[in-house]
């Protein structure tokens, strides 16, 4: 059995510090019961309406789950990363790091965002986060954006993203960039003209 439901659509961008209302459309699409089900048991548990999981839903598929399988990325388990990252010393970190810095940075990021500046990065890397399960937080301030990344994974882990971080922003060309690092939490501040 198959049940309706009207899902209003609702896409929006990343720009500066005020986000843009948008426009949103309405749509019927025929769910499967048992999804359905399961879509609003975790939205009652989330105490948010179907409505706006079925857009997060939507926008996770087209802001990152499709681009990021077009460029070339694929799910692994955080607990087999874990023990793959805690046999590399931190000169083969370094090396995993500035390859992919120097090969596939760019494109990936470009992939994904469709453009390759600052905001599509940092959007990307927004992305990323949400889609991982990563429990992260972004304030802005004076123009200032705080990014406070909990990844849970280990001193090797926040060694890693701090090294592929800051290369990040230099391949970038960012300018007014800090990025610090605890043993499971990531700070990226960084100031937005």
């Amino acid at each position: 059995m198959f049940y309706s439901i009207v899902w209003r659509l609702s896409i929006s961008a990343m720009t500066g510090d005020v986000k843009p209302k948008s426009e949103s459309e309405s749509i019927t699409f025929r769910v499967e019961r048992n999804v359905l089900e399961k879509l609003r048991a975790e939205a009652e548990r989330k105490m948010e309406s179907v409505n706006i999981l079925g857009n997060q839903i939507f926008k996770e598929y087209v802001y990152w789950h499709f681009p990021a399988v077009e460029a070339g990325m694929m799910y692994v388990s955080k607990k087999n990363l874990v023990r793959m990252m805690d046999k590399l010393t931190q000169e083969q970190i370094n090396q995993i790091v500035d390859e992919h810095l120097n090969n596939e940075f760019v494109g990936q990021v470009a992939m994904i965002t469709g453009e390759y500046n600052i905001i599509s990065f940092l959007r990307s890397t927004e992305s990323w986060m949400s889609s991982s399960g990563f429990r992260y937080r972004h304030d802005v301030k004076d123009r200032i954006h705080t990014y406070v990344i909990l990844h849970e994974m280990g001193k090797k882990w926040s060694y890693f993203f701090e090294w592929w971080f800051k290369g990040a922003f230099k391949t970038l060309k960012a300018k007014d960039v800090e990025v610090n690092a605890t043993d499971d939490t990531i700070v990226l501040k960084l100031s937005m003209d």
